[in-house]
């Protein structure tokens, strides 16, 4: 049965992508007190990607005709699967592993970034100011969740 493209690669997959969620918060503050101006703020940045990657998703199967697929006699098979943690040639029992399943092709990454700053500025005279600044910001690297076992 003819997939997406099946003679000329089993990587050509249909979907790739997903959906965004982006969420970001920034605010703020400025206070006057006598010669001095103060400042503060923060933002906070918090992306989720939710990602399919859809190379090797579709199964490929060749059988010499329609009577000969319907009866089950398949030539050629090509599928992914999902190992669940075993490697080239550990013993896969079906009876202790379940069985054979394909692999989820989605992965679910998470991004957060938190800044903050804070600013004071002293006006000496009219024409003389001086600025003291400091900011400060945690980034962290896309991650995925540890819910799911690697596959």
């Amino acid at each position: 049965m003819p997939g997406y493209l099946p003679t000329a690669c089993l990587a050509n997959g249909l979907d790739v992508g997903g959906p965004q969620n982006v969420y970001t918060e920034a605010g703020s503050l400025t206070w006057l007190k006598g010669k001095n101006t103060f400042k503060f703020g923060g933002s906070y940045f918090h992306m989720r990607h939710n990602h399919t990657f859809g190379a090797y998703e579709n199964g490929y199967y060749e059988s010499p005709d329609m009577n000969s697929l319907l009866a089950g006699q398949i030539n050629f098979f090509a599928q992914a699967i999902n190992p669940r943690g075993h490697v080239p040639g550990d013993t896969y029992s079906q009876t202790a592993d379940g069985p054979f399943q394909p692999p989820s092709f989605t992965r679910h990454y998470h991004y957060n970034e938190l800044a903050g700053f804070a600013q004071d500025t002293l006006k000496w005279s009219p024409k003389l100011s001086f600025h003291l600044w400091y900011s400060l910001g945690i980034l962290r690297r896309a991650a995925q969740p540890r819910k799911r076992a690697l596959l």
